[in-house]
């Protein structure tokens, strides 16, 4: 049965009334085209939205998960080195800031887990040397002290003079109580050492010391000025045929104190702590003992401060920079970096 759209309309000049039959199904006609047209196009919209929406998840939660599962491979623990995440294709804005934010921290962490490594190997560094040194080390001193005053007694002043000095020497680097000592004891040692070269090299070797009073009660570690002055002789005087004269300059430099070590010998070589930190070239002599010089300086006084050799015209300059702490400082406060 069809259904018909009943209009009446009346004409009243003339007297006429018009019905107007329209069937349903011609009037809705276009109503329902444009119905069923926006239904389909809400449709696809509603299905691009949603592929939309699942592809942008999914690209996150992939971030997501491949960086947890970088995470789940770190090393628990005894970790000896943090991988930094290194996926650069990341699509959301805040996983790659996290990535950012993760590499700093374990770059930061790496940096202190190596310093904390290099500070273990100082300290059983310095326990082995005491261990080492108490194979009764005062029998050799105490030894040297009666040779000393057999010598003098019989009037052998060189050998007397050569083996007191000895004898301090050794007296100091048995000593294991002080690590910590003043510029002033520091450089008494070296002269000790300079007076038993001076009596194997005689004219050869020509010494000089510019002390600034400023630095005499200033901290430094227990052999540190030696093993520059013990390298001066080994790759200056021992490197030449003529003489060759060493100095011992220590003076005040701002807030730093700098203890040098010069030498007219040949010139070392080039980049030569660097070298040796990257076991480029092989250390000879007290090569080792240099890049300890350095660690300890760091180690007390921290990164700021520490060992340099350059070349300066005619001479070699092995440099100590430290910080201006006195003794009377350190005893009641201590160190602070």
């Amino acid at each position: 049965m069809v259904g018909f759209f009943v209009a009446n309309f009346q004409n009243d000049s003339q007297q006429f009334a018009y019905t107007i039959l329209i069937p349903y199904s011609e009037l809705f006609a276009d109503v329902w085209k444009a119905f069923k047209l926006y239904t389909s196009i809400f449709i696809l919209c509603g299905i691009i939205v949603m592929v939309a929406s699942f592809s942008s998840a999914y690209r996150v939660t992939r971030d997501i998960r491949q960086f947890i599962q970088h995470i789940d491979k770190l090393p628990g623990e005894n970790i000896t080195g943090l991988l930094p995440y290194e996926k650069e294709d990341i699509s959301d804005k805040d996983v790659y800031a996290l990535k950012n934010a993760f590499n700093f921290m374990t770059a930061r962490i790496n940096e202190l887990v190596r310093d904390n490594y290099l500070k273990q190997i100082l300290i059983k560094e310095m326990q082995l040397k005491t261990l080492q040194s108490q194979m009764n080390p005062h029998f050799l001193y105490n030894t040297l002290n009666s040779v000393y005053w057999m010598t003098k007694t019989a009037g052998v002043t060189d050998a007397a003079a050569m083996i007191y000095s000895f004898g301090q020497f050794i007296r100091e680097a048995i000593n294991n109580e002080e690590y910590i000592i003043t510029i002033d004891k520091e450089v008494d040692i070296v002269r000790n050492y300079f007076i038993i070269q001076k009596y194997r090299y005689e004219d050869r070797l020509n010494i000089e010391f510019e002390i600034s009073e400023e630095c005499s009660d200033l901290i430094i570690p227990k052999f540190t000025i030696q093993p520059l002055a013990e390298n001066a002789i080994t790759y200056g005087l021992e490197r030449m045929l003529g003489a060759c004269t060493v100095k011992v300059n220590i003076f005040k430099e701002q807030d730093s104190c700098v203890c040098q070590v010069i030498n007219d010998g040949p010139a070392p070589e080039p980049d030569l702590l660097e070298k040796l930190r990257n076991n480029e070239i092989t250390s000879k002599g007290n090569g080792i003992g240099i890049l300890n010089i350095d660690k300890r300086i760091k180690f007390v006084f921290g990164e700021n401060y520490g060992l340099s050799i350059f070349r300066t015209g005619e001479q070699t300059i092995a440099q100590v920079k430290i910080k201006c702490i006195s003794m009377e400082e350190y005893e009641t406060e201590g160190l602070h970096g």
